[in-house]
């Protein structure tokens, strides 16, 4: 085995602790960095992306809170339309104390995992093709992502 230098540690290592480059021609050509380096490369990569991940969703918040502020009537138009639809799909025999479990729940599950969670309607309130109730036979607590991926549809 013959020994190669590193282009990023600039150590001489053995010939196996370079990975095989499989984008050259020949496919026993070894890549110019040895496995350490390449490790290093690909973590400090992936923690590029994740600040990158954390600022566009920060600009996302600020962008949203300065339309909040910005079109308030919209905002409450909007939050009092979703709270009057709420309590129209309602039903009176609906457990109030058992729907309120449910909120806990998701709270309980934020502490937990470190991730938000909210309670979702299984059956959409105001859905398509379909309407559900707000009662504890509809609701279940799942990842905000997850909900937050779904929108308004109903996959039953």
């Amino acid at each position: 085995m013959t020994d190669i230098t590193c282009s990023k540690c600039k150590e001489e290592k053995e010939e196996d602790l370079f990975p095989k480059d499989r984008w050259r021609k020949d496919n026993y050509q070894r890549s110019s960095h040895c496995r350490a380096c390449n490790k290093q490369l690909v973590r400090e990569r992936q923690k590029i992306r994740e600040e990158e991940d954390t600022k566009s969703k920060n600009i996302i918040n600020k962008n949203s809170l300065k339309w909040y502020k910005n079109n308030r009537d919209k905002a409450n138009t909007k939050n009092a339309l979703y709270k009057c639809n709420k309590s129209s799909a309602t039903p009176p025999w609906a457990d109030q104390e058992k729907i309120a479990t449910f909120y806990t729940a998701a709270q309980v599950m934020k502490v937990m995992t470190g991730k938000e969670h909210h309670v979702d309607h299984i059956i959409p309130l105001q859905g398509i093709n379909v309407c559900g109730l707000h009662c504890p036979d509809n609701l279940q607590v799942i990842p905000a992502t997850e909900n937050l991926s779904k929108g308004n549809k109903f996959n039953g």
